[in-house]
């Protein structure tokens, strides 16, 4: 029978103090990256929706096979079924434009440098007001040949 690695340092350090066994020194835990977290919200959203829309899809089924049902039966009990079939389909959708608001306000809450590609989140537009050079281009030449000048002296 193999032992294993825990197994065998478990048998060696048996009958050795604690205060001459070696310090493990574990890396304190931080916590999920920004990256993960938009990556795994991004998953999530992408999850919930598809079967949100599948919900839909069903309850619509659903919904014209009762409507067939109470039709044939005329009864109040299907007709009060069919009731609360068309309420949860409105109750999904209503989920699914609550999904795509709250999806919208995460992205716009977001620092710039996580903003992914493709994804418009807001359309501010920045300004710099940390101007290096003000003045026209003749004056920046000049600038920039005194300073070649200077580092070539």
């Amino acid at each position: 029978m193999k032992k294993s690695k825990e197994d065998m340092l478990a048998s060696l350090t048996a009958n050795t103090p604690t205060e001459l066994l070696p310090i493990e020194v574990v890396p304190e835990y931080t916590g999920p990256s920004q990256e993960d977290i938009m990556k795994d919200t991004e998953e999530d959203y992408s999850f919930a929706r598809n079967h949100m829309k599948k919900l839909v899809d069903v309850s619509d089924e659903a919904i014209a096979t009762m409507h067939a049902l109470l039709v044939d039966s005329e009864s109040p009990r299907v007709a009060e079924g069919l009731a609360l079939l068309i309420k949860n389909a409105a109750d999904i959708n209503n989920n699914l434009m609550i999904l795509q608001r709250d999806r919208k306000k995460l992205i716009q809450e977001l620092p710039k440098e996580f903003n992914t590609p493709g994804i418009n989140v807001g359309g501010s537009v920045t300004t710099n007001n940390n101007s290096i050079f003000v003045g026209s281009t003749v004056e920046l030449q000049k600038f920039l040949k005194e300073q070649q000048k200077a580092i070539d002296v």
